[in-house]
């Protein structure tokens, strides 16, 4: 990571990566991510058990938890040897929905 990008990690949250995925690629995640049925009532859904899912609709999200143009990233923000301790969760919001709860309680 640049330092430009490690400040604004700090700052903001998240780092933006351009062009880790094809356009064909992010169509796929897109498509996915939108199909999300949520609670009806929050705005918020997620894709938890992502990768038990057919390969076809996991592959591309399989792909982000090692993608060479990340890693470098992964390492700088999770240190080497690094290790995933349960499944990858995507989870998305719609605009003016309440936020989440992580981890028994938002106090």
């Amino acid at each position: 990571m640049t330092p430009a990008e490690k400040y604004l990690f700090d700052l903001n949250g998240y780092v933006v990566v351009k062009n880790v995925l094809t356009p064909e690629e992010l169509g796929l995640c897109n498509k996915k991510s939108s199909a999300l049925g949520g609670d009806g009532s929050t705005g918020r859904a997620d894709l938890g058990g992502l990768l038990e899912w057919p390969i076809a609709e996991s592959k591309t999200f399989r792909s982000i938890l090692n993608h060479e143009r990340l890693m470098p990233y992964y390492n700088a923000l999770c240190g080497e040897g690094y290790r995933m301790d349960h499944m990858p969760l995507l989870i998305t919001q719609q605009p003016g929905a309440e936020g989440f709860t992580f981890h028994g309680g938002a106090t």
